[in-house]
C-alpha cells in the first residue's frame, strides 16, 4: 500500500512539473518577437546657443551665436531656431556662454534708448560744431576720441580729454556748390559724447570759449579719433 501510494506522489509530482514548464515555455518571449524593446532614439531640436558671454545692451553678431541640436525635452520655451532672428539686435541683460536664445532676450536699436546706453552715474554732452574743428567730420558713433583745445594768444595746445565714447552723430545736407561740390553729408554737425558730470562742466567751460572765439580767438577743440588697429 505505501508503495502504491509512493508511485501516485511520484505521478502527481510529475505532472505538475509538467504543467509548470509548459506555462514557463508558453509565457517567455519567441526569439526575435515584438515583445523585445527596440532601443530608444533620442530627439534633438535646432536652438540658437550663445557661444560668449556678451554685456547687456551689446550689438549681437554671428560671432555670438549658433544653432547646436539640443535634446527635445531640454529646449526652452520661446527658444528661437534661427540666428537671423537675434543678429543685429541687442542683448537685453546680460548673455552666458551656453544659454539658450529666447524671446525677450533682445531688442531693437529702437527698444534699446539713449538712456540705457549711458553708464549709471554718466551723462550725454553734445558738442556744437561752432566749436569743433580736426577730424569731426569723419567721427561715426561708438568711436572713441580724444578732444585737444588749441588755445590763444599763448598758441598752446593739450588734450583735455581723452578717451570720450561717441554715442550720436548729427549730420547736416550740404547743397551743391559752385565748386563743383556735389550736393551730400557736410560732415559733423555735432557730437553727443558719453562723460563724467565733472567733465560735462569743463566742456561746457570750453564750448563756450570755442564759440566765442568762432575760429580766431581765444580757441577750437579739435577732434582726435583713437585708433583701433
Amino acid at each position: 500500500m505505501a508503495k502504491r501510494s509512493n508511485l501516485i506522489l511520484l505521478l502527481v509530482s510529475l505532472v505538475l512539473a509538467l504543467i509548470a514548464t509548459l506555462v514557463i515555455i508558453k509565457t517567455l518571449p519567441k526569439a526575435g518577437g515584438s515583445n523585445i524593446a527596440a532601443p530608444v532614439t533620442a530627439t534633438t531640436s535646432p536652438v540658437v546657443v550663445v557661444t560668449q558671454n556678451i554685456p547687456a545692451l551689446t550689438v549681437i553678431t554671428s560671432a555670438d551665436v549658433q544653432v547646436q541640436q539640443v535634446p527635445a525635452g531640454s529646449v526652452e520655451h520661446g527658444a528661437l531656431t534661427d540666428p537671423s532672428q537675434v543678429i543685429g539686435q541687442y542683448a537685453s541683460t546680460g548673455w552666458v556662454t551656453g544659454q539658450q536664445v529666447i524671446q525677450g532676450m533682445y531688442e531693437t536699436a529702437a527698444q534699446a534708448n539713449i538712456a540705457n546706453t549711458v553708464p549709471v552715474g554718466d551723462v550725454t554732452f553734445t558738442i556744437p560744431n561752432s566749436a569743433l574743428a580736426g577730424s569731426d567730420y569723419l567721427v561715426l558713433p561708438g568711436d572713441k576720441i580724444d578732444l585737444l583745445f588749441y588755445g590763444q594768444p599763448s598758441a598752446t595746445a593739450s588734450t583735455v580729454m581723452s578717451n570720450l565714447k561717441v554715442l550720436y552723430v548729427d549730420h547736416v545736407q550740404a547743397a551743391a556748390g559752385a565748386d563743383t561740390q556735389p550736393a551730400g553729408s557736410s560732415g559733423a554737425d555735432s557730437l553727443t559724447v558719453i562723460v563724467t558730470p565733472q567733465q560735462a562742466q569743463q566742456l561746457a567751460k570750453l564750448v563756450s570759449t570755442a564759440i566765442v572765439g568762432n575760429g580766431t580767438s581765444p580757441g577750437n577743440l579739435h577732434v582726435l579719433i583713437q585708433g583701433t588697429k
